[in-house]
């Protein structure tokens, strides 16, 4: 999904790396952002760094094939460990990749929008391979990020305000 959202192109055969960084500039809510992408392509391989990823992030896409029952268990585990780390103070989004394959489908869209819910996100189902709905889920999770960095500031502001003397 990142290679498709950072390059507008489907890798048929993608080597994984432990990480792999981007940085992007796009438009969000009529706003010039530069995005930062750390793609870590979910492997548990590297546990040792999972926590230093989480806590180096303020925004989340979990991603799970709806044609894989444990990719779909697994970004609840995934999940559990950013609260852990985080608290409540992360944006997540959850995308179901693969909507291409709707025949293979073992993780329903009822199943995948009740996860979501109850994590208080949006749920995004996409293709990678055809390239539908990336730039979508990358748009959301981004544009909640937006939202907790103007929240942040509106509040530094009023804050500075109120402890503003004049004389």
């Amino acid at each position: 999904m990142t290679n498709v959202y950072v390059r507008s192109k489907f890798i048929e055969e993608y080597d994984t790396t432990i990480e792999d960084k981007y940085t992007i500039e796009k438009y969000i809510s009529e706003k010039h952002c530069s995005i930062d992408i750390l793609d870590t392509a979910g492997q548990d391989d590297y546990a040792s760094l999972i926590d230093t990823w989480i806590n180096s992030s303020e925004g989340f896409i979990l991603v799970f094939s709806i044609t894989d029952r444990e990719s779909f268990d697994n970004v609840k585990t995934k999940y559990d460990r950013i609260k852990v780390n985080k608290g409540d103070d992360f944006r997540v989004i959850l995308a179901g990749n693969k909507s291409d394959m709707k025949d293979q489908r073992v993780v329903s869209i009822d199943e995948a929008m009740e996860l979501a819910i109850s994590w208080g996100t949006d749920y995004v189902e996409c293709s990678a391979l055809k390239m539908s709905n990336v730039d979508k889920a990358f748009m959301k999770v981004s544009e909640k990020l937006l939202g907790k960095i103007l929240k942040t500031d509106k509040k530094k502001e009023e804050k500075d305000k109120k402890s503003c003397f004049c004389f």
